[in-house]
């Protein structure tokens, strides 16, 4: 059995796991971290809201990377969040829909099809398009 939770006030728009649970983004402007509640079993997870990252518009997309959690919002801003700091990375387009981390790489994908690699250790944008 599965419970359920007020986890966003509007649409969710992306989930992926983290080590100590999942991260979860959302059209209400938020990305969340959850961990997993002590006490939980296989039959019902109950699940804690550990920290609620803010964003200046929706939230498009969130993944991880180890204990990092990259989102993306519609005004194109690509946020890396750990435990305990964040960092805003440049971006070139402001329609943003995706993103994936490779490498010491952040990929992304926008409504307009433009490919973006930012290298995370110079903040070197290049962008790719059809």
């Amino acid at each position: 059995m599965l419970s359920s939770i007020e986890a966003h006030t509007r649409t969710i728009s992306s989930i992926c796991l983290i080590p100590d649970g999942v991260a979860s983004s959302s059209h209400d402007f938020t990305v969340r971290r959850w961990k997993k509640e002590e006490g939980s079993s296989q039959k019902a997870i109950s699940l804690k809201c550990l920290k609620v990252i803010p964003h200046k518009n929706l939230v498009t997309s969130v993944k991880s990377q180890g204990d990092a959690v990259f989102s993306i919002d519609w005004e194109g801003t690509i946020l890396e969040t750990d435990s305990n700091d964040s960092k805003i990375y440049p971006c070139e387009n402001d329609s943003l829909r995706t993103l994936i981390h490779y490498e010491n790489k952040i990929i992304t994908g926008s409504w307009s099809g433009m490919l973006q690699v930012i290298d995370r250790r110079t903040d070197e944008v290049k962008s790719i398009k059809a």
